[in-house]
Protein backbone atom coordinates (compact mmCIF):
# COMPACT_ATOMS: atom_id res chain seq x y z
CA UNK A 1 0.00 0.00 0.00
CA UNK A 2 1.31 3.19 -1.02
CA UNK A 3 2.17 5.07 2.40
CA UNK A 4 -0.38 8.68 2.89
CA UNK A 5 2.09 11.90 2.00
CA UNK A 6 2.75 14.27 5.08
CA UNK A 7 0.22 16.84 2.67
CA UNK A 8 -2.80 14.66 2.58
CA UNK A 9 -2.42 13.89 6.62
CA UNK A 10 -2.05 17.49 7.39
CA UNK A 11 -5.63 17.90 5.20
CA UNK A 12 -7.22 15.12 7.19
CA UNK A 13 -5.62 16.66 10.23
CA UNK A 14 -7.33 20.15 9.16
CA UNK A 15 -10.64 18.20 8.03
CA UNK A 16 -10.93 16.35 11.88
CA UNK A 17 -10.34 19.51 13.09
CA UNK A 18 -12.95 21.93 11.79
CA UNK A 19 -15.68 18.51 12.60
CA UNK A 20 -14.09 18.95 16.57
CA UNK A 21 -12.63 15.71 16.64
CA UNK A 22 -9.80 17.11 18.25
CA UNK A 23 -7.84 13.86 19.20
CA UNK A 24 -8.07 12.34 15.57
CA UNK A 25 -6.75 15.51 14.72
CA UNK A 26 -3.37 15.28 17.05
CA UNK A 27 -2.99 11.69 15.75
CA UNK A 28 -2.80 12.43 11.87
CA UNK A 29 -0.61 16.08 12.58
CA UNK A 30 1.88 13.16 14.01
CA UNK A 31 2.04 11.45 12.05
CA UNK A 32 2.56 14.10 9.02
CA UNK A 33 5.84 15.08 11.45
CA UNK A 34 6.60 11.81 11.38
CA UNK A 35 6.69 11.45 7.68
CA UNK A 36 8.42 15.16 7.37
CA UNK A 37 9.74 16.73 10.29
CA UNK A 38 10.43 19.95 9.08
CA UNK A 39 6.36 20.93 7.96
CA UNK A 40 6.07 24.06 9.64
CA UNK A 41 2.44 24.08 9.18
CA UNK A 42 1.84 20.39 11.06
CA UNK A 43 4.14 21.71 13.76
CA UNK A 44 2.10 25.03 14.46
CA UNK A 45 -1.02 23.79 14.37
CA UNK A 46 -0.11 20.59 16.60
CA UNK A 47 0.21 23.14 19.22
CA UNK A 48 -2.60 24.67 18.28
CA UNK A 49 -5.15 21.39 18.91
CA UNK A 50 -2.82 20.00 21.99
CA UNK A 51 -3.91 23.48 23.59
CA UNK A 52 -7.48 23.30 22.21
CA UNK A 53 -7.35 19.78 24.33
CA UNK A 54 -5.35 21.60 27.49
CA UNK A 55 -2.75 19.36 27.16
CA UNK A 56 -0.53 22.38 27.76
CA UNK A 57 2.75 21.12 28.65
CA UNK A 58 2.62 18.90 24.79
CA UNK A 59 1.10 22.11 23.53
CA UNK A 60 4.07 24.27 24.47
CA UNK A 61 6.79 21.61 23.16
CA UNK A 62 4.94 21.45 19.95
CA UNK A 63 5.09 25.38 19.75
CA UNK A 64 9.06 25.72 20.70
CA UNK A 65 9.57 22.54 17.72
CA UNK A 66 7.40 25.22 15.33
CA UNK A 67 9.44 28.00 16.52
CA UNK A 68 13.03 26.31 16.06
CA UNK A 69 11.82 25.64 12.14
CA UNK A 70 10.37 28.84 11.69
CA UNK A 71 11.61 31.86 14.06
CA UNK A 72 9.48 34.67 12.55
CA UNK A 73 6.35 32.53 12.29
CA UNK A 74 3.76 34.61 13.43
CA UNK A 75 0.74 31.80 14.04
CA UNK A 76 3.88 29.44 15.49
CA UNK A 77 4.78 32.66 17.93
CA UNK A 78 0.94 33.26 18.65
CA UNK A 79 0.31 29.58 19.48
CA UNK A 80 3.12 28.98 21.68
CA UNK A 81 2.24 32.11 23.89
CA UNK A 82 -0.98 30.55 24.53
CA UNK A 83 0.35 27.47 26.21
CA UNK A 84 3.05 29.45 27.84
CA UNK A 85 -0.21 31.91 29.36
CA UNK A 86 -1.92 28.83 30.40
CA UNK A 87 1.05 27.03 32.19
CA UNK A 88 1.62 30.64 33.75
CA UNK A 89 4.88 31.61 31.87
CA UNK A 90 3.34 34.87 31.46
CA UNK A 91 6.67 37.09 30.73
CA UNK A 92 7.96 34.70 27.92
CA UNK A 93 4.48 34.67 26.45
CA UNK A 94 4.30 38.53 26.65
CA UNK A 95 7.95 38.05 24.80
CA UNK A 96 6.67 36.08 22.14
CA UNK A 97 3.87 38.30 21.46
CA UNK A 98 5.97 41.40 21.10
CA UNK A 99 8.14 39.85 18.89
CA UNK A 100 5.32 38.92 16.69
CA UNK A 101 3.68 42.45 16.93
CA UNK A 102 7.06 43.56 15.51
CA UNK A 103 6.89 41.19 12.54
CA UNK A 104 3.14 41.87 11.97
CA UNK A 105 2.07 45.24 13.46
CA UNK A 106 -1.42 45.24 11.84
CA UNK A 107 -2.42 41.87 13.08
CA UNK A 108 -5.15 42.32 15.41
CA UNK A 109 -4.86 38.74 16.75
CA UNK A 110 -1.48 39.70 18.33
CA UNK A 111 -2.92 42.33 21.14
CA UNK A 112 -6.27 40.06 21.19
CA UNK A 113 -3.68 37.47 22.99
CA UNK A 114 -1.69 39.20 24.83
CA UNK A 115 -4.84 41.17 26.60
CA UNK A 116 -5.73 37.15 27.69
CA UNK A 117 -1.92 37.34 29.43
CA UNK A 118 -2.41 40.38 31.28
CA UNK A 119 -5.95 39.60 32.62
CA UNK A 120 -4.36 36.61 33.93
CA UNK A 121 -1.04 38.70 35.26
CA UNK A 122 -4.11 40.90 36.86
CA UNK A 123 -3.05 44.21 34.44
CA UNK A 124 -6.44 44.68 33.47
CA UNK A 125 -6.84 48.24 32.40
CA UNK A 126 -3.59 47.41 30.29
CA UNK A 127 -5.67 44.53 29.21
CA UNK A 128 -8.17 46.77 27.36
CA UNK A 129 -5.93 48.86 25.71
CA UNK A 130 -4.50 46.20 24.20
CA UNK A 131 -8.08 45.32 23.28
CA UNK A 132 -8.70 48.56 21.90
CA UNK A 133 -5.87 48.60 19.85
CA UNK A 134 -6.75 45.24 18.25
CA UNK A 135 -10.36 46.31 17.38
CA UNK A 136 -8.53 49.39 15.61
CA UNK A 137 -6.42 47.74 13.68
CA UNK A 138 -9.29 45.29 12.82
CA UNK A 139 -12.75 46.47 13.37
CA UNK A 140 -14.40 43.39 11.84
CA UNK A 141 -12.59 40.88 14.31
CA UNK A 142 -15.15 39.42 16.08
CA UNK A 143 -12.84 37.35 18.67
CA UNK A 144 -11.42 40.27 19.57
CA UNK A 145 -14.48 42.39 20.18
CA UNK A 146 -16.25 39.51 22.02
CA UNK A 147 -12.91 39.66 24.63
CA UNK A 148 -13.50 43.24 24.99
CA UNK A 149 -17.34 42.67 26.45
CA UNK A 150 -16.13 39.86 28.25
CA UNK A 151 -13.62 42.05 30.11
CA UNK A 152 -15.79 44.96 30.45
CA UNK A 153 -17.97 42.54 32.18
CA UNK A 154 -15.56 41.12 34.15
CA UNK A 155 -14.37 44.83 35.65
CA UNK A 156 -18.60 45.65 36.37
CA UNK A 157 -19.75 47.11 32.92
CA UNK A 158 -22.70 44.50 31.96
CA UNK A 159 -24.79 46.93 29.73
CA UNK A 160 -21.41 48.14 27.56
CA UNK A 161 -20.17 44.18 27.55
CA UNK A 162 -23.78 43.16 26.10
CA UNK A 163 -23.41 45.64 23.17
CA UNK A 164 -19.76 44.20 22.68
CA UNK A 165 -20.91 40.92 22.32
CA UNK A 166 -24.00 41.89 20.38
CA UNK A 167 -21.78 43.50 17.58
CA UNK A 168 -19.46 40.17 17.65
CA UNK A 169 -22.10 38.37 17.15
CA UNK A 170 -23.33 40.18 14.05
CA UNK A 171 -20.35 39.47 12.67
CA UNK A 172 -20.35 36.42 12.92
CA UNK A 173 -23.83 34.98 13.58
CA UNK A 174 -22.86 31.17 13.09
CA UNK A 175 -19.86 31.30 15.59
CA UNK A 176 -21.25 28.82 18.72
CA UNK A 177 -19.05 30.16 21.36
CA UNK A 178 -19.72 34.14 19.87
CA UNK A 179 -23.15 32.91 20.77
CA UNK A 180 -23.23 31.59 24.11
CA UNK A 181 -21.50 34.35 25.20
CA UNK A 182 -23.88 36.98 23.89
CA UNK A 183 -26.37 34.20 26.07
CA UNK A 184 -24.59 34.79 29.24
CA UNK A 185 -23.68 38.15 29.05
CA UNK A 186 -27.88 38.77 28.75
CA UNK A 187 -27.68 37.57 32.27
CA UNK A 188 -26.39 40.19 33.66
CA UNK A 189 -28.83 42.96 32.81
CA UNK A 190 -32.20 43.95 34.22
CA UNK A 191 -34.81 42.11 33.27
CA UNK A 192 -36.07 42.30 29.90
CA UNK A 193 -39.62 41.71 28.12
CA UNK A 194 -40.30 38.01 28.28
CA UNK A 195 -41.64 36.97 25.12
CA UNK A 196 -39.22 38.85 22.98
CA UNK A 197 -36.11 37.40 25.15
CA UNK A 198 -37.10 34.20 24.32
CA UNK A 199 -37.80 35.30 20.45
CA UNK A 200 -34.35 36.45 20.39
CA UNK A 201 -32.82 33.42 22.05
CA UNK A 202 -34.17 31.07 19.21
CA UNK A 203 -32.98 33.07 17.24
CA UNK A 204 -29.55 33.21 18.11
CA UNK A 205 -29.68 29.65 17.95
CA UNK A 206 -31.24 29.03 14.95
CA UNK A 207 -28.32 30.36 13.74
CA UNK A 208 -25.60 28.85 15.51
CA UNK A 209 -26.85 25.34 15.64
CA UNK A 210 -28.27 24.27 12.32
CA UNK A 211 -30.53 21.40 12.87
CA UNK A 212 -29.07 17.42 12.60
CA UNK A 213 -30.63 14.52 12.11
CA UNK A 214 -31.60 12.89 15.61
CA UNK A 215 -29.79 9.17 16.32
CA UNK A 216 -32.38 6.43 16.02
CA UNK A 217 -32.47 6.29 19.97
CA UNK A 218 -34.48 3.07 21.53
CA UNK A 219 -36.34 3.31 24.41
CA UNK A 220 -34.63 1.76 27.96
CA UNK A 221 -35.87 -1.62 28.58
CA UNK A 222 -34.17 -1.78 31.56
CA UNK A 223 -36.37 -1.35 34.70
CA UNK A 224 -33.33 0.45 36.63
CA UNK A 225 -32.64 4.22 36.10
CA UNK A 226 -29.81 4.89 34.73
CA UNK A 227 -28.96 8.87 34.76
CA UNK A 228 -26.31 10.34 32.56
CA UNK A 229 -24.56 14.04 33.75
CA UNK A 230 -22.79 16.13 31.36
CA UNK A 231 -20.46 19.30 32.40
CA UNK A 232 -17.28 20.70 32.47
CA UNK A 233 -17.63 21.49 36.42
CA UNK A 234 -17.42 18.23 38.12
CA UNK A 235 -14.83 20.30 40.49
CA UNK A 236 -14.81 23.18 43.32
CA UNK A 237 -17.17 25.24 41.06
CA UNK A 238 -20.71 25.94 42.08
CA UNK A 239 -22.16 23.26 40.06
CA UNK A 240 -19.79 20.90 42.01
CA UNK A 241 -20.64 21.86 45.63
CA UNK A 242 -24.47 22.20 44.52
CA UNK A 243 -24.41 18.37 43.24
CA UNK A 244 -22.32 16.61 45.15
CA UNK A 245 -25.15 15.92 47.89
CA UNK A 246 -27.61 14.59 45.79
CA UNK A 247 -25.42 12.62 43.82
CA UNK A 248 -24.15 10.68 47.11
CA UNK A 249 -27.68 10.40 47.75
CA UNK A 250 -28.56 9.00 44.60
CA UNK A 251 -26.00 6.67 44.48
CA UNK A 252 -27.28 5.46 48.07
CA UNK A 253 -30.67 4.23 46.61
CA UNK A 254 -28.92 2.23 43.71
CA UNK A 255 -29.00 4.70 40.88
CA UNK A 256 -26.60 4.33 38.24
CA UNK A 257 -25.08 7.36 37.60
CA UNK A 258 -22.79 8.15 34.17
CA UNK A 259 -20.85 11.30 34.30
CA UNK A 260 -19.32 12.59 31.25
CA UNK A 261 -16.52 15.21 32.12
CA UNK A 262 -15.46 17.53 29.57
CA UNK A 263 -12.64 19.49 31.92
CA UNK A 264 -8.94 18.62 32.24
CA UNK A 265 -9.48 20.74 35.49
CA UNK A 266 -9.84 18.04 38.53
CA UNK A 267 -9.50 18.45 42.30
CA UNK A 268 -10.59 16.56 45.63
CA UNK A 269 -14.31 17.22 45.25
CA UNK A 270 -14.22 15.57 41.59
CA UNK A 271 -12.93 12.62 43.08
CA UNK A 272 -16.00 12.68 45.16
CA UNK A 273 -18.13 13.43 42.44
CA UNK A 274 -16.55 10.17 40.73
CA UNK A 275 -16.83 8.18 43.27
CA UNK A 276 -20.52 7.62 43.45
CA UNK A 277 -20.53 7.36 39.21
CA UNK A 278 -20.87 3.84 38.17
CA UNK A 279 -19.05 5.21 34.97
CA UNK A 280 -17.34 8.14 34.11
CA UNK A 281 -15.92 9.39 30.40
CA UNK A 282 -13.72 12.40 29.49
CA UNK A 283 -14.89 13.63 26.61
CA UNK A 284 -12.83 16.47 25.70
CA UNK A 285 -11.23 15.69 22.21
CA UNK A 286 -14.32 13.82 20.52
CA UNK A 287 -16.55 15.20 18.13
CA UNK A 288 -20.29 16.63 18.90
CA UNK A 289 -21.23 13.36 16.67
CA UNK A 290 -19.13 10.59 18.64
CA UNK A 291 -20.13 11.76 21.86
CA UNK A 292 -23.91 11.90 20.92
CA UNK A 293 -23.50 8.32 19.61
CA UNK A 294 -21.50 7.43 23.00
CA UNK A 295 -24.04 8.53 25.11
CA UNK A 296 -26.79 6.73 22.94
CA UNK A 297 -24.88 3.07 23.57
CA UNK A 298 -25.32 3.88 27.30
CA UNK A 299 -28.58 3.59 27.20
CA UNK A 300 -29.70 6.18 29.31
CA UNK A 301 -33.12 6.98 31.69
CA UNK A 302 -32.12 10.53 31.16
CA UNK A 303 -29.80 12.90 30.20
CA UNK A 304 -29.03 16.46 32.45
CA UNK A 305 -26.99 19.24 30.91
CA UNK A 306 -25.86 20.72 34.17
CA UNK A 307 -24.06 23.71 31.86
CA UNK A 308 -26.29 25.40 29.65
CA UNK A 309 -24.18 27.85 27.14
CA UNK A 310 -21.89 28.25 30.18
CA UNK A 311 -18.01 27.47 29.61
CA UNK A 312 -17.45 24.02 28.46
CA UNK A 313 -20.31 23.05 27.26
CA UNK A 314 -21.53 19.95 24.72
CA UNK A 315 -24.90 21.19 23.47
CA UNK A 316 -23.98 20.72 20.29
CA UNK A 317 -23.95 16.82 20.81
CA UNK A 318 -27.23 16.73 22.97
CA UNK A 319 -28.89 18.49 19.42
CA UNK A 320 -28.83 14.36 18.11
CA UNK A 321 -31.49 13.50 21.08
CA UNK A 322 -29.12 10.59 21.79
CA UNK A 323 -31.32 10.32 24.77
CA UNK A 324 -35.08 10.23 24.69
CA UNK A 325 -35.37 12.58 27.65
CA UNK A 326 -32.81 15.27 28.17
CA UNK A 327 -33.12 18.23 30.75
CA UNK A 328 -31.28 21.28 31.70
CA UNK A 329 -30.35 22.11 35.25
CA UNK A 330 -28.19 23.58 37.92
CA UNK A 331 -25.30 25.22 35.77
CA UNK A 332 -27.73 27.65 33.56
CA UNK A 333 -31.25 29.26 34.37
CA UNK A 334 -32.21 30.42 31.43
CA UNK A 335 -33.96 29.24 28.33
CA UNK A 336 -30.92 26.91 26.03
CA UNK A 337 -33.35 28.05 23.18
CA UNK A 338 -33.01 23.94 21.22
CA UNK A 339 -35.63 22.40 20.80
CA UNK A 340 -33.89 18.87 21.91
CA UNK A 341 -34.11 20.06 25.72
CA UNK A 342 -37.36 18.58 26.74
CA UNK A 343 -37.46 20.77 30.12
CA UNK A 344 -35.09 23.10 32.01
CA UNK A 345 -35.49 21.97 35.94
CA UNK A 346 -36.59 24.61 38.19
CA UNK A 347 -36.71 24.20 42.27
CA UNK A 348 -40.34 25.64 43.83
CA UNK A 349 -38.31 28.19 45.46
CA UNK A 350 -37.25 29.44 42.33
CA UNK A 351 -40.46 29.43 40.18
CA UNK A 352 -43.37 31.82 40.15
CA UNK A 353 -46.31 31.89 37.84
CA UNK A 354 -45.63 33.36 34.53
CA UNK A 355 -41.63 32.18 34.32
CA UNK A 356 -43.06 29.66 31.60
CA UNK A 357 -42.71 32.86 29.56
CA UNK A 358 -38.74 32.56 29.79
CA UNK A 359 -38.45 29.21 28.08
CA UNK A 360 -38.98 27.38 24.50
CA UNK A 361 -38.14 24.45 26.85
CA UNK A 362 -40.85 23.20 29.36
CA UNK A 363 -40.54 23.50 32.77
CA UNK A 364 -40.14 20.85 35.12
CA UNK A 365 -40.83 22.01 39.22
CA UNK A 366 -38.85 20.30 42.07
CA UNK A 367 -39.66 19.94 45.41
CA UNK A 368 -37.47 22.96 47.49
CA UNK A 369 -34.83 24.41 46.15
CA UNK A 370 -33.39 24.33 43.07
CA UNK A 371 -30.20 22.92 44.57
CA UNK A 372 -28.28 21.64 48.17
CA UNK A 373 -25.08 23.30 49.46
CA UNK A 374 -22.53 21.21 50.59
CA UNK A 375 -19.93 22.66 52.96
CA UNK A 376 -16.71 22.16 52.84
CA UNK A 377 -15.25 19.95 55.17
CA UNK A 378 -12.90 22.59 56.61
CA UNK A 379 -14.68 26.17 57.27
CA UNK A 380 -13.06 28.71 59.64
CA UNK A 381 -15.01 29.43 63.03
CA UNK A 382 -18.00 32.25 62.95
CA UNK A 383 -16.54 35.42 64.75
CA UNK A 384 -18.36 36.56 67.13
CA UNK A 385 -18.22 40.17 66.23
CA UNK A 386 -16.28 41.38 62.75
CA UNK A 387 -13.36 41.87 63.53
CA UNK A 388 -12.72 44.95 62.20
CA UNK A 389 -12.43 47.13 65.28
CA UNK A 390 -14.12 50.08 64.31
CA UNK A 391 -17.65 51.28 65.09
CA UNK A 392 -20.50 50.74 62.66
CA UNK A 393 -21.80 48.36 60.59
CA UNK A 394 -19.73 46.53 57.91
CA UNK A 395 -21.48 45.18 54.55
CA UNK A 396 -20.35 43.35 51.80
CA UNK A 397 -20.59 41.14 49.06
CA UNK A 398 -18.14 38.78 47.91
CA UNK A 399 -20.10 38.46 44.33
CA UNK A 400 -18.16 38.78 41.22
CA UNK A 401 -17.28 41.71 39.59
CA UNK A 402 -19.25 41.21 36.56
CA UNK A 403 -22.65 41.35 38.77
CA UNK A 404 -21.83 45.47 39.40
CA UNK A 405 -24.37 48.10 37.55
CA UNK A 406 -25.54 51.45 37.78
CA UNK A 407 -28.63 50.50 39.85
CA UNK A 408 -26.93 48.40 42.14
CA UNK A 409 -24.69 51.38 42.51
CA UNK A 410 -26.99 53.68 43.31
CA UNK A 411 -29.07 51.02 45.75
CA UNK A 412 -26.09 50.51 47.87
CA UNK A 413 -24.46 53.98 47.76
CA UNK A 414 -28.07 54.48 49.43
CA UNK A 415 -27.29 52.02 51.66
CA UNK A 416 -23.97 53.58 53.04
CA UNK A 417 -25.03 56.93 52.96
CA UNK A 418 -28.14 55.88 55.36
CA UNK A 419 -26.11 54.12 58.13
CA UNK A 420 -23.46 56.17 60.06
CA UNK A 421 -20.31 54.75 59.84
CA UNK A 422 -20.78 52.35 57.65
CA UNK A 423 -18.55 50.28 55.18
CA UNK A 424 -18.76 48.06 52.28
CA UNK A 425 -15.92 44.97 51.64
CA UNK A 426 -16.10 44.18 48.16
CA UNK A 427 -13.73 41.02 46.82
CA UNK A 428 -13.05 39.54 43.64
CA UNK A 429 -10.21 38.65 41.52
CA UNK A 430 -9.71 41.62 39.80
CA UNK A 431 -9.32 44.10 42.14
CA UNK A 432 -5.27 42.25 42.47
CA UNK A 433 -5.17 45.78 39.92
CA UNK A 434 -5.60 49.04 41.43
CA UNK A 435 -6.92 50.78 38.45
CA UNK A 436 -9.51 48.80 38.48
CA UNK A 437 -10.27 49.72 42.48
CA UNK A 438 -9.82 53.05 41.73
CA UNK A 439 -12.20 53.02 39.05
CA UNK A 440 -14.94 51.28 41.52
CA UNK A 441 -14.35 53.45 44.34
CA UNK A 442 -14.41 56.35 42.26
CA UNK A 443 -18.37 55.14 40.94
CA UNK A 444 -19.25 55.34 44.65
CA UNK A 445 -17.61 58.78 45.09
CA UNK A 446 -20.08 60.17 41.97
CA UNK A 447 -22.37 59.31 44.29
CA UNK A 448 -21.66 60.85 47.74
CA UNK A 449 -20.04 58.08 49.21
CA UNK A 450 -16.34 58.20 50.24
CA UNK A 451 -13.80 56.35 48.73
CA UNK A 452 -12.25 55.96 51.90
CA UNK A 453 -15.25 53.67 52.98
CA UNK A 454 -15.27 50.96 50.07
CA UNK A 455 -12.76 47.95 51.20
CA UNK A 456 -11.94 46.23 48.08
CA UNK A 457 -9.85 42.94 48.25
CA UNK A 458 -8.45 40.74 45.85
CA UNK A 459 -9.10 37.05 46.05
CA UNK A 460 -7.37 34.21 48.32
CA UNK A 461 -7.17 30.81 48.96
CA UNK A 462 -11.13 29.37 50.00
CA UNK A 463 -10.85 29.20 53.56
CA UNK A 464 -9.16 32.47 54.03
CA UNK A 465 -11.61 33.56 51.79
CA UNK A 466 -14.78 32.10 54.07
CA UNK A 467 -12.59 33.61 56.83
CA UNK A 468 -13.13 37.14 55.79
CA UNK A 469 -16.80 36.78 56.36
CA UNK A 470 -15.95 37.37 60.17
CA UNK A 471 -15.35 40.87 58.92
CA UNK A 472 -19.00 41.63 57.92
CA UNK A 473 -22.35 41.97 59.27
CA UNK A 474 -24.46 41.98 56.62
CA UNK A 475 -23.99 40.89 52.91
CA UNK A 476 -25.80 42.51 49.86
CA UNK A 477 -26.67 40.66 47.44
CA UNK A 478 -26.60 41.94 43.63
CA UNK A 479 -29.28 42.24 40.94
CA UNK A 480 -30.53 40.95 38.69
CA UNK A 481 -28.15 38.42 38.80
CA UNK A 482 -28.44 36.97 42.47
CA UNK A 483 -25.62 34.86 44.55
CA UNK A 484 -25.53 31.54 44.55
CA UNK A 485 -22.97 29.71 46.00
CA UNK A 486 -21.51 33.02 47.79
CA UNK A 487 -25.30 33.50 49.42
CA UNK A 488 -24.93 30.28 50.66
CA UNK A 489 -21.31 30.63 51.94
CA UNK A 490 -22.01 34.11 53.47
CA UNK A 491 -24.74 32.53 55.23
CA UNK A 492 -22.71 29.47 56.55
CA UNK A 493 -20.13 32.05 57.60
CA UNK A 494 -23.28 33.54 59.90
CA UNK A 495 -24.01 36.72 57.92
CA UNK A 496 -27.44 37.32 57.19
CA UNK A 497 -28.08 38.15 53.06
CA UNK A 498 -30.32 41.07 51.86
CA UNK A 499 -31.29 40.12 48.54
CA UNK A 500 -33.88 41.93 45.64
CA UNK A 501 -35.71 38.96 43.94
CA UNK A 502 -37.01 39.61 40.02
CA UNK A 503 -38.60 37.14 38.20
CA UNK A 504 -36.38 35.42 36.04
CA UNK A 505 -34.89 32.69 38.31
CA UNK A 506 -31.51 33.95 38.14
CA UNK A 507 -32.90 36.75 40.06
CA UNK A 508 -34.19 34.26 42.22
CA UNK A 509 -31.46 32.47 43.51
CA UNK A 510 -31.01 34.20 46.63
CA UNK A 511 -34.68 34.05 47.76
CA UNK A 512 -35.07 30.20 47.18
CA UNK A 513 -31.88 29.98 49.26
CA UNK A 514 -33.61 32.41 51.73
CA UNK A 515 -36.95 30.89 51.53
CA UNK A 516 -35.16 27.05 52.80
CA UNK A 517 -34.46 28.33 55.97
CA UNK A 518 -36.85 30.62 56.70
CA UNK A 519 -35.62 33.93 56.39
CA UNK A 520 -38.21 35.28 53.60
CA UNK A 521 -37.86 38.55 55.53
CA UNK A 522 -34.70 39.44 54.51
CA UNK A 523 -35.83 39.47 50.14
CA UNK A 524 -37.34 42.13 48.81
CA UNK A 525 -38.99 43.06 45.62
CA UNK A 526 -37.70 46.39 44.69
CA UNK A 527 -34.72 49.33 45.34
CA UNK A 528 -36.30 51.41 47.68
CA UNK A 529 -37.52 48.38 49.92
CA UNK A 530 -33.78 47.10 49.60
CA UNK A 531 -32.37 49.70 50.94
CA UNK A 532 -35.13 49.96 54.14
CA UNK A 533 -34.49 46.33 54.69
CA UNK A 534 -30.27 46.72 54.96
CA UNK A 535 -30.68 50.09 57.09
CA UNK A 536 -33.11 48.09 59.77
CA UNK A 537 -31.25 45.35 60.10
CA UNK A 538 -28.15 47.78 60.24
CA UNK A 539 -29.55 48.98 63.40
CA UNK A 540 -30.53 45.56 64.55
CA UNK A 541 -27.42 44.52 66.79
CA UNK A 542 -29.64 41.95 68.62
CA UNK A 543 -31.42 40.02 65.74
CA UNK A 544 -27.78 40.06 63.51
CA UNK A 545 -26.29 38.46 66.79
CA UNK A 546 -28.89 35.96 67.24
CA UNK A 547 -28.27 35.11 63.39
CA UNK A 548 -24.98 34.93 63.88
CA UNK A 549 -25.09 32.44 66.29
CA UNK A 550 -28.14 29.83 64.63
CA UNK A 551 -27.43 30.06 60.76
CA UNK A 552 -25.35 27.37 60.21
CA UNK A 553 -27.82 25.50 62.17
CA UNK A 554 -30.50 27.01 60.51
CA UNK A 555 -29.03 25.84 57.22
CA UNK A 556 -28.66 22.02 58.77
CA UNK A 557 -32.17 21.32 59.15
CA UNK A 558 -33.69 23.13 55.96
CA UNK A 559 -34.41 21.83 52.59
CA UNK A 560 -31.26 23.65 51.37
CA UNK A 561 -29.19 20.39 53.11
CA UNK A 562 -32.12 17.68 52.96
CA UNK A 563 -30.04 15.70 50.14
CA UNK A 564 -32.61 13.11 50.30
CA UNK A 565 -35.78 14.83 49.49
CA UNK A 566 -33.89 16.78 46.62
CA UNK A 567 -32.78 13.47 45.08
CA UNK A 568 -36.28 11.57 45.42
CA UNK A 569 -37.51 15.09 43.99
CA UNK A 570 -35.41 15.05 41.03
CA UNK A 571 -35.87 10.82 40.38
CA UNK A 572 -39.99 12.05 40.43
CA UNK A 573 -39.07 14.34 37.10
CA UNK A 574 -37.23 11.52 36.02
CA UNK A 575 -39.48 9.31 35.78
CA UNK A 576 -42.52 11.29 35.03
CA UNK A 577 -43.61 12.09 31.46
CA UNK A 578 -44.07 14.97 29.71
CA UNK A 579 -47.51 15.84 31.02
CA UNK A 580 -46.27 16.73 33.88
CA UNK A 581 -44.12 19.59 33.36
CA UNK A 582 -45.44 22.81 32.64
CA UNK A 583 -45.20 25.19 29.16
Amino acid sequence: MKPISSEALLQQAQSAFGQGELTNAVELLRRCLATDAKNTLAATNLCLVLGRLGLFPEAKMAGLNALALAPESVPALINTSVALQALGELDDAEALLLRAAKLAPNNSDIWDCLSLGQQQAGRFVEALQSLRKAITIAPENANAAMNYGLLLQKLGHSESALFWAQKALSMAPEDRTLAQNYLMFRQYVLNGNSEQEVQQTCAVIARAYPPVSHLAVKPRTANTVKIGLISADFYRHPVGYFLIGVLAELAAQGIELVLYMNQRNQDGLTDKLVSHASKVTNVIGISDRQLAEMIMADELTCLIDLSGHSKGNRLGALLYKPCPKQFSWLGYFASTGLTAIDAVILGEFQYVNGVEKFYSEAIAVMKGSHFTYTPPEHCPDIAQRPAIEQPGVTFGSFNNLAKLNERLLDTWSKILLAVPNSRLILKWSTFIDAGVIEEVTRAFEIRGVSKDVIICRASSEHYAMLNEYNDVDICLDPFPFNGGLTTCEALWMGVPVISLAGVKPVSRQSKGILDAIGLSDLVVTTERCYVQKAVALAADTKRRDYLRQSLRGRMEQSPLMDYKTMANSLLAIVKSDTTAWLS
